[in-house]
């Protein structure tokens, strides 16, 4: 399926609700589209200096917070993993940018962001709406960094596969009921 990348918004529903509404917000209002996440701002900053101190990005920052809360980012530990991290991130850019966007390596998973006005929490009562955020177009459950880059480099349009909203709470469930009992047996 191919979609503007303009309908592209920063995931609601899965970890970087915590971490990312702070990262967000602009007038008071949440904006989650692509080209307002941190991942897109630390590009558009490497851009005009290579040589940016990374550890002054909103993209630093927000990592940090879910290092802390979670001990983990992209299973790193300690503040050097983030900077690694972004390395990674920021020499995936320069390769996509010099020989363009390969399908086949990297895939770019969404869902419907009217998903979100869906949830309904443990007892299967609506989540109360959120009055800074209407959910619109569509949200990325995984890609984020391709996303970024990609729009970034001038992407109209991308190649995306889209998720049922059904796969979303089944994957929640899985990962959070198995972390559960997982404890629970220690």
């Amino acid at each position: 399926m191919k979609l503007r990348v303009d309908e592209l918004r920063m995931g609601k529903i899965i970890w970087d609700i915590l971490f990312m509404d702070d990262y967000l917000t602009k007038d008071g209002k949440e904006d989650r589209r692509i080209k307002n996440s941190p991942h897109f701002k630390l590009l558009r900053s490497y851009e005009r200096n290579p040589h940016l101190d990374l550890r002054r990005t909103d993209y630093y920052r927000f990592a940090r917070e879910r290092q802390h809360y979670f001990g983990t980012w992209f299973g790193r530990k300690e503040k050097e993993g983030i900077l690694q991290q972004m390395r990674g991130f920021l020499a995936l850019y320069e390769r996509i940018r010099r020989e363009g966007f390969d399908y086949g390596k990297g895939r770019i998973v969404v869902y419907r962001a009217t998903a979100h006005a869906r949830r309904r929490d443990s007892l299967g009562r609506p989540h109360p709406p959120t009055p800074t955020y209407t959910p619109t177009g569509y949200e990325i459950y995984e890609g984020h960094h391709r996303a970024a880059i990609l729009a970034k480099l001038g992407y109209h349009s991308i190649e995306v596969d889209l998720l049922s909203p059904w796969i979303l709470v089944k994957n929640w469930f899985k990962k959070h009921l198995t972390r559960r009992f997982s404890s629970l047996s220690r």
